[in-house]
């Protein structure tokens, strides 16, 4: 996740599917986290505009919530 001059706030998926725009830093943090959950990617980071990591945080999967572990 990054910002973007033109776009707001970009969510990088898959390295290859392109980039996903949202107006807000919250929004665009919130869908990271849920994707990263579906996906169980198990980590969201946020870059800023130069790519440097400024927040990393770890995604608890959504099968392991569901369990409660």
């Amino acid at each position: 996740m990054r910002p973007n001059a033109r776009k707001g706030w970009v969510v990088s998926v898959d390295r290859g599917d392109g980039d996903l725009p949202f107006s807000t830093r919250q929004l665009a943090l919130e869908f990271a986290r849920a994707y990263a959950r579906l996906r169980r990617a198990g980590r969201v980071q946020v870059v800023n505009e130069r790519g440097i990591l400024e927040h990393e945080e770890r995604v608890q999967p959504a099968a392991a919530r569901a369990r409660g572990t």
